[in-house]
């Protein structure tokens, strides 16, 4: 059985971290599907995941090949059964939209030839220009029960639940991507009616849909021709309700397959990919993932849904870190609440070789997730194969860079990612059972990022809130990561209330926020919560109405804004700044050079306080890591550690242990001194990193024997009951140990007493793997 609680998959009764990876069947010559499995189990793998296109599946219609009969890839029943036989799980794909860069993106050819009138159209009446179909056409989704039928018989009887390894499925890919990408949805006539019925479910009457909209709608099917050709008055208002139909549309067609797939026996978890992350660089950057997670929000309606993160962010690199830490927060707090993090597709290569991916991004970035509370990674890919029957995207080879390439080799990215699996087994179900640790909660607006169309009728508002989400909220995002200060975000739309136990919220001032939330920001205010507004306040909602609860509640009228300026604050001249927004107070500070006005100040409101910081600022230069680190402190918004180098440290907290975890994501050695809550940390003693080097340390870690692993400067990566291994990649190393007289340790060493402890320091034994155990 599977079981999702308290931000834990539960397998057969016991927590359990799915360290997964995909491999396609489909692209691996059958007679070596079994070497790939065994090595996916030798890199300390749990998890298989899979694939299984349509498109590959019934080339012909009517004809579905399950079992091999025209090529020998194709028997899936056998696949399956080798997935059990290795005793590792599953995570079943089975579309009818894959993508997986497939010719047709999953689709057999002859579902979207012969059956046009079920493709989903653009505004003119014209096919989609992806081909997509229309999510509820009758025809199509006829055709997708006819594949699940066949499907699900094969897959059914190997659910968990019947001793089967398939604990979870992905219904559908990245459902809303296709209509992203082209800036263009679904106007066919069935679609149309669907948002006809939402529009009149939501509004009482013409009148109060006139009101809202804008709009002189004589009848109901007035709107259609409005929806097609936004322009005037009417596009912002009528363009945002075309946003919120299609989260609810997107959930219809999830919830139709999931019922679909419950009618022929699947009862597993359903998983929902996000998109978002994009650009082809050594480095991407992750700053659309928000608009995905718009787009997918109301899927979390959909009973034991699992939200998935796809996680593409290249090389791991100072400049893009951040980025991930942001998508784990935002998706942290759209997902059900008892859901661990989980990434589908982890990036564990690439379609092309550029960039090249290097295994210390996978490394690092794999930990960069877990530190944030991530309990759950499926690397795409893991196995390398081969497009037949001319199906790949980009030709036959589908090689991905996989830590196994389509021959089978092993790549250095294999390693890399069996020593992780290593460590973070040896941290034991504990580990599972921690949380992560965190200092401040972001307020997000999922409306804010619902900017997936647009037309030149409402291009400025687009405009604005990209500007607004790149150097507003990844930058928030980015100045308090470089200054080590841990945060999680809050779903401002689905809370009902901002809850008492977030002391500080930071909330990114846009033009544009629904008098809904506006109140709670004002209430949270006003009984005792500390809000720190940046940038601006907002004035209107998202149908264009004036709106200023917030403004009115708070006492915040706005003064002047100036752009483009330069300010002094503290000991800093000359700081550049794009958008300076001046609201009226008696004593402030961060001042305009231009206008002597100053742009930030604090306000007590009821029994809690706003602190306006005016500023919209790019982090383009390292000394505005210490400008914003000064800027939170003026509410105590301060880092718990510091340290003598450029490191990001955070940790995960259980009732028994604290885990540590440092990253070193520059190019050198570091030898670190760092103090947590103003004491030192290893009683003093460096933390050394080597070049891309991370670690996660266990502090306070309970032994057999009533032994505790107080610390170690080494990552520990086995624990087997009264012998650990560590693993040590620096000249000298530091493991102290409470409740134990005597020790073994395999190699040289001094042994330190220390009151009632022992500590065992390790000189010269760079790169080596070093057992302590016999504990007396």
């Amino acid at each position: 059985m599977i079981k999702i609680a308290d931000k834990k998959f539960i397998i057969h009764q016991k927590p359990t971290f799915l360290y997964g990876g995909e491999l396609h069947y489909f692209r691996v010559p059958k007679n070596e599907w079994k070497d790939r499995l065994d090595k996916m189990k030798e890199a300390g793998l749990n998890m298989v995941s899979t694939y299984i296109p349509w498109q590959i599946h019934e080339k012909i219609e009517d004809d579905i090949d399950l079992t091999g009969k025209y090529w020998p890839e194709n028997d899936l029943k056998t696949f399956i059964q080798l997935v059990k036989d290795s005793g590792m799980l599953c995570l079943v794909r089975p579309g009818p939209y894959v993508m997986s860069e497939l010719t047709t993106d999953g689709i057999p050819l002859w579902l979207i030839n012969n059956y046009p009138e079920a493709l989903a159209m653009t505004q003119e009446g014209k096919p989609h220009h992806t081909r997509i179909f229309s999510y509820m056409h009758p025809t199509y989704l006829e055709k997708v029960n006819r594949w699940y039928k066949a499907v699900f018989e094969i897959l059914a009887p190997y659910q968990i639940d019947k001793g089967g390894p398939i604990v979870m499925m992905q219904l559908d890919n990245e459902v809303g991507m296709f209509q992203w990408i082209v800036n263009q949805g679904d106007y066919s006539e069935l679609t149309l009616s669907y948002f006809l019925r939402y529009i009149k479910d939501k509004y009482s009457s013409l009148q109060e849909a006139n009101k809202v909209l804008h709009t002189s709608l004589t009848t109901w099917e007035d709107l259609l021709p409005l929806i097609k050709k936004l322009n005037g008055e009417y596009a912002l208002p009528l363009h945002h309700e075309y946003g919120l139909f299609n989260r609810q549309f997107f959930t219809r067609y999830l919830s139709t397959l999931k019922d679909i797939a419950s009618k022929y026996g699947m009862n597993v978890p359903l998983v929902v990919n996000v998109h978002g992350f994009d650009q082809v660089d050594y480095a991407k950057r992750g700053l659309r993932y928000p608009i995905g997670l718009s787009q997918l929000r109301d899927t979390m309606e959909i009973d034991g849904a699992i939200m998935a993160g796809d996680y593409y962010i290249g090389n791991l690199v100072m400049d893009n870190f951040t980025d991930i830490i942001m998508a784990d927060a935002l998706t942290a707090s759209l997902q059900n609440p008892d859901q661990p993090l989980f990434s589908a597709e982890f990036q564990g290569g690439f379609q092309t070789e550029h960039p090249i991916l290097q295994p210390t991004s996978i490394d690092l970035n794999s930990r960069l997730c877990i530190a944030d509370g991530m309990n759950g990674i499926n690397y795409y890919m893991f196995v390398g194969g081969y497009n037949w029957h001319d199906s790949g995207l980009f030709g036959k080879n589908h090689d991905w860079q996989a830590p196994i390439d389509f021959k089978g080799n092993l790549r250095p990215s294999y390693h890399a990612i069996k020593a992780l699996g290593k460590s973070i087994k040896a941290l034991g179900e504990n580990f599972l059972e921690s949380k992560q640790a965190t200092d401040v909660t972001i307020g997000f607006d999922p409306d804010n990022y619902m900017t997936e169309y647009w037309v030149s009728a409402t291009q400025a508002m687009k405009d604005r809130l990209t500007t607004l989400r790149d150097v507003g909220l990844f930058g928030l995002g980015r100045s308090l990561s470089l200054n080590n200060i841990s945060y999680d975000a809050l779903d401002l739309t689905k809370a009902s209330s901002i809850p008492s136990h977030i002391k500080t919220m930071i909330v990114i001032g846009m033009p544009w926020m629904n008098a809904s939330v506006q109140q709670k920001l004002s209430d949270y205010v006003i009984q005792g919560g500390t809000l720190v507004l940046l940038n601006e306040v907002p004035t209107m909602d998202y149908y264009g109405e004036k709106c200023n609860i917030l403004s009115q509640a708070l006492g915040l009228k706005l003064k002047n804004v100036e752009y483009w300026t330069f300010c002094n604050y503290d000991e800093w001249d000359s700081i550049n700044v794009s958008e300076l927004h001046i609201y009226e107070h008696t004593k402030g500070f961060f001042e305009s050079i231009k206008t002597k006005e100053t742009a930030c100040f604090l306000k007590s409101i009821g029994k809690g306080q706003v602190y306006m910081i005016g500023i919209l600022m790019h982090n383009e230069r390292l000394f505005k890591e210490d400008v914003w680190a000064s800027l939170f402190s003026k509410v105590k918004l301060n880092s718990k550690y510091s340290v003598n180098d450029r490191v990001y440290l955070s940790e995960r907290r259980s009732s028994q242990t604290t885990y540590f975890s440092a990253l070193n994501i520059d190019e050198y050695r570091k030898t670190l001194t760092i103090k947590r809550l103003g004491k030192l940390m290893f009683d003093g003693h460096p933390l050394i990193l080597q070049s891309r080097q991370g670690v996660i340390l266990p502090l306070g870690l309970i032994l057999d024997h009533e032994v505790v692993l107080e610390y170690s400067t080494a990552e520990l990566i086995e624990n087997n009951t009264s012998t650990l291994i560590f693993n040590i990649t620096a000249k000298e190393a530091w493991i102290k140990f409470s409740g134990v007289q005597k020790l073994h340790v395999s190699h040289p060493h001094t042994l330190i007493k220390d009151g009632d402890s022992l500590v065992v320091h390790l000189v010269n034994q760079d790169e080596q793997q070093i057992t302590i155990g016999e504990f007396v």
